[in-house]
């Protein structure tokens, strides 16, 4: 009985040893699965971070875009009105010149 008694114990440890290494195993898969998934939810959260950064520089550009529209409608408004300003002084002038040929001509009517 007591051969039966040790030879019964020794199974048992040996089960229970061999629970313990497959329990080990199954820590180490789950251990390992873990990092992974660690890993993959960092990746994905930097995907994340750079879709929604590449989402506000698209928006930057786009009213990037419209400013510079606007600024070159202005520079359009100043070239247009610097050619006016240009034609409107040659305007003048000739006006001017336009004005003092009739007094000369006046003048040297009347005498």
């Amino acid at each position: 009985m007591d051969n039966d008694v040790i030879v019964t114990r020794k199974m048992s440890r040996q089960a229970d040893s061999q629970q313990l290494k497959v329990a080990l195993q199954e820590l180490k898969l789950s251990r390992e699965l873990c990092n992974q998934l660690t890993r993959e939810r960092e990746e994905n959260e930097k995907i994340f971070e750079l879709s929604a950064l590449h989402l506000q520089y698209d928006c930057i550009i786009e009213k990037r875009n419209k400013l510079q529209m606007i600024i070159d409608g202005f520079d359009q408004c100043g070239a247009e009105y610097e050619n006016t300003s240009k034609r409107n002084s040659i305007l003048e002038r000739d006006l001017c010149d336009a004005h003092k040929q009739i007094a000369q001509m006046e003048e040297d009517t009347c005498f």
